[in-house]
């Protein structure tokens, strides 16, 4: 970095520094810290599924069949608009979902669990209500392109609070102490956490959310890396979901 007052150190060239300051406000918009409703979903055994397609082609068609089946799909609903701004980031595994408005994040999360279910992916999400830095590109606003705050890491602790549990959507107290009150068809969970039962704002309806159940232990994806205690849980889970679902 260019200084001055000496070779190669001292200060910070102040002028250098505010054109680069400049240049980058010409880009970007940057929504400083800002207090919105945030997801953060983890699709389970990512790492195994690696390992198992380690070197072939296949490695790349799982992620891009997860994004094109699961996530692109629900950017048709997103919107930049003021109070119902919602805008979602994908890396890798995991996926942030965030907005000014509980229930649209909510019904948005529940479409991708609906989605994941029918296309076999397990996934696990925790919501919060905290700050997010949003930097977004000025050529597509609303495209994030650096996010971080205390309320992405309450979501993303709340998430990794259910390992081992399955296929669960956890919501922080942040979110339900921020809305007044759990959503219908919440119920208590471990470390002060509530769980959200998605099964029913999925989308899927009870017929069609058995036969995926049915077929979900047999799809090329699951069957071969989806293993361990999030397998149990999750098998647990669908069963409690089809007897919630049957009582409709």
């Amino acid at each position: 970095m260019r200084g001055v007052g000496g070779e190669g150190g001292g200060r910070i060239d102040e002028a250098w520094a505010w054109s680069e300051v400049r240049l980058v406000g010409r880009m970007t918009k940057y929504l400083y810290g800002e207090s919105v409703f945030i997801a953060f979903l983890d699709v389970l055994g990512f790492r195994s599924a690696m390992s198992h397609v380690r070197g072939s082609s296949s490695s790349g068609d799982l992620i891009f069949n997860l994004w094109r089946n699961c996530f692109l799909p629900v950017r048709r609903r997103l919107s930049i608009s003021a109070d119902s701004m919602i805008n979602f980031v994908q890396l890798s595994d995991s996926l942030v979902v965030y907005g000014m408005d509980p229930e649209a994040v909510l019904d948005l999360v529940c479409d991708i669990y609906g989605r994941a279910l029918v296309w076999g992916v397990p996934v696990r999400g925790g919501l919060a209500y905290g700050e997010l830095f949003h930097l977004e590109d000025s050529a597509r606003p609303g495209t994030a392109i650096t996010l971080f705050g205390a309320g992405q890491i309450d979501a993303y602790e709340t998430e990794q609070s259910a390992k081992g549990c399955g296929m669960r959507l956890l919501l922080a107290p942040s979110w339900t102490s921020k809305v007044g009150a759990p959503p219908a068809g919440a119920r208590r969970f471990r470390r002060d956490k509530t769980e959200f039962a998605w099964w029913h704002r999925c989308g899927v309806d009870r017929n069609h959310f058995r036969e995926r159940v049915d077929a979900w232990w047999n799809t090329k994806n699951v069957r071969e890396w989806f293993k361990g205690p999030n397998r149990t849980a999750t098998e647990r889970l669908f069963k409690r979901a089809l007897a919630e679902l049957q009582d409709v």
